[in-house]
């Protein structure tokens, strides 16, 4: 009777020992996956991040460029309403050559605004992995008796 007991006891001590290792396994398993998931996590936010930094930048770069137009075509305006209302001594020739001068600024206009549409648009998609890799997820690894 001794003997079964001790055996027993033996056999509860080894059954606790492997619940301890079986449970270290699952434990590291499961940590490993996290693990996956926030780098991935973190890998897909930086570049998110870096899209976002460029869309931005590229607008605002046009932003600027576009006031900085808008400040040329203001100056511009404002030559040829003065030479064109005939003031005392403004010549025909001084008139010509803010015409002409009109032309090259608004050339250079055009060619440094380019098209006045956005630069970016505002498309910026996550695609969600396959919803069955979540399902599969649920079912990853098995306890046997």
């Amino acid at each position: 009777m001794n003997e079964a007991i001790q055996s027993v006891a033996e056999m509860e001590s080894r059954v606790t020992a492997r619940h301890a290792v079986v449970l270290a396994e699952v434990k590291s398993i499961s940590q490993r996956y996290l693990q996956s998931l926030k780098d991935r996590e973190s890998i897909l936010t930086t570049r998110l991040s870096s899209i976002h930094s460029i869309k931005v930048q590229t607008l605002i770069q046009q932003k600027g460029m576009l006031s900085e137009c808008a400040g040329r075509l203001r100056k511009l305006n404002d030559q040829l309403a003065k030479s064109s209302s005939g003031g005392a001594g403004s010549s025909e020739v001084a008139l010509i050559e803010t015409c002409q001068n009109a032309v090259v600024q608004l050339e250079e206009v055009r060619s440094l605004c380019g098209s006045l549409t956005p630069r970016e648009d505002d498309v910026i998609q996550f695609i969600p992995p396959d919803p069955n890799v979540l399902d599969k997820m649920t079912e990853l690894g098995y306890v046997l008796e």
